[in-house]
């Protein structure tokens, strides 16, 4: 708490410092506060003494306050009167960009609570086979798949933790390892290419694009990145082959001896919920 009060008076009293000197050299006064607050921001978010999304609000009320001059502050008002409205600076709240960037954050917190991307995963990872170069692509495709829809650090930690049962019949120094663990996050940030919610940095394409008046479709996103990803997964599952060479096979029968175990045990978990849940098991004292 006292760091955290020591690092705000500080990080104010350097602003501060900042714009009298910025007023000193004429900077134009919405340049000047548009740097302190980036500074203030920037301090903030890495220092964190107050929560990230609070700062990020912060930004927004810093904003209007001075930019759009509400309560008319004496000194803050630009040139021929033209201050911005408060509604230019909200606007970017219910941007399109960002309520569909929004709706593939929902999308993806629901695939986990349900189970359906672990679900998916296992189906798939099982269909490529037991030697080593079609275990690393079936991981890597399975990746880049489910990161077209969920973030690429999501679908990164998921998709690890997959691998888990496999890495550890492995030896300690089988190349394999190094392939997978390397494979994952590349293909993760392949496949984040291959639809706008993707990754954030697609979002903000669209959103630029949008307003120089050129709309990409979804699908339209799809059918020329889909190939894209496509391509560049294989490449890099053909350099990982070459970079770490591997065995012909492996022994997955320990892997799936754990998988079969882990749905029975979750097939009782089930069953017994649903004892407990019931009415002759609520009578019971």
């Amino acid at each position: 708490m006292k760091r955290d009060l020591i690092l705000i008076i500080g990080t104010l009293l350097l602003i501060g410092i900042l714009f009298f000197v910025q007023v000193i050299f004429e900077f134009p006064l919405s340049v000047a506060i548009m740097i302190c607050i980036f500074v203030l921001a920037a301090v903030f978010w890495v220092a964190e003494p107050i929560p990230g999304y609070a700062t990020s609000i912060l930004v927004i009320f810093l904003e209007i306050i001075f930019f759009a001059n509400p309560i008319g502050i004496p000194g803050f008002v630009f040139p021929q009167n033209k201050n911005p409205p408060a509604a230019v600076f909200l606007s970017s709240l219910a941007d399109s960009s960002i309520i569909l960037f929004l709706g593939g954050f929902v999308l993806a917190k629901a695939c986990v609570k349900t189970g359906l991307d672990r679900f998916f995963a296992n189906r798939i990872i099982r269909k490529f086979g037991v030697k080593s170069h079609q275990v690393l692509l079936g991981f890597m495709f399975t990746t880049g798949f489910i990161s077209m829809w969920m973030s690429n650090t999501a679908t990164t930690s998921m998709m690890i933790a997959l691998s888990f049962p496999l890495l550890r019949v492995l030896p300690e120094k089988e190349p394999f390892r190094k392939a997978l663990i390397l494979g994952i996050p590349f293909a993760a940030n392949i496949g984040g290419v291959g639809t706008p919610i993707g990754s954030p940095p697609n979002i903000i394409a669209m959103g630029i694009l949008r307003q120089q008046g050129i709309v990409i479709p979804f699908g339209t996103w799809m059918f020329f990145a889909v190939p894209l990803v496509v391509v560049l997964i294989l490449f890099a599952w053909i350099l990982l082959m070459k970079l770490f060479p591997q065995k012909d096979s492996l022994d997955l029968e320990p892997v799936s001896k754990l998988l079969v175990l882990r749905k029975r045990k979750n097939i009782n978990v089930k069953w017994t919920n649903i004892i407990q849940r019931s009415p002759m098991h609520f009578g019971k004292k």
